[in-house]
């Protein structure tokens, strides 16, 4: 059976994010291929290795004529990736790094932001789902904000 391809993003540490027909996300390592295979060493280079696409119908990705890999390749030694989970989890460690950086007690939050110290505490410790308000209310008296960025330039 094939798994078909929708989206490649490539990483900056030689891994591809994928997303899949069904919604799964894999990451898949390709500093191996470039130990073993010797047309793979070519995507050492950096521009050369941004330029990867998903093929017509989705059955593999290709940087060129001479470097590709198949949609069942990436789909077996890929490893599954919650992204949606690792982003919120670093969001939080982020979010809790930055006001223990600045001196703020939670509790001073609480009096800048309107958003409870209980609240605070559950947010910090990754008991709860926090809604975007939340978030915006805490981040604005820390003197931040969110901002969309490229998946690339995220630390995983």
């Amino acid at each position: 059976m094939f798994r078909k391809i929708h989206v490649v993003k490539p990483l900056p540490d030689k891994s591809l994010l994928l997303w899949f027909a069904g919604g799964e996300i894999k990451l898949y390592n390709v500093k191996p291929l470039m130990d073993k295979f010797v047309p793979f060493l070519a995507l050492q280079d950096e521009q050369l290795f941004r330029l990867v696409k998903v093929d017509a119908g989705g059955y593999g990705i290709s940087w060129n004529d001479d470097i590709d890999l198949a949609c069942n390749e990436l789909w077996e030694n890929g490893v599954t990736v919650d992204l949606v989970k690792l982003q919120r989890y670093q969001l939080v460690e982020h979010l809790s790094e930055i006001r223990r950086l600045t001196g703020m007690s939670q509790k001073i939050l609480e009096e800048t932001s309107g958003v409870k110290q209980p609240v605070i505490a559950r947010l910090e410790c990754g008991d709860t789902n926090p809604q975007l308000e939340t978030i915006l209310r805490i981040l604005l008296p820390l003197g931040k904000t969110l901002d969309i960025v490229d998946l690339i330039d995220i630390k995983r």
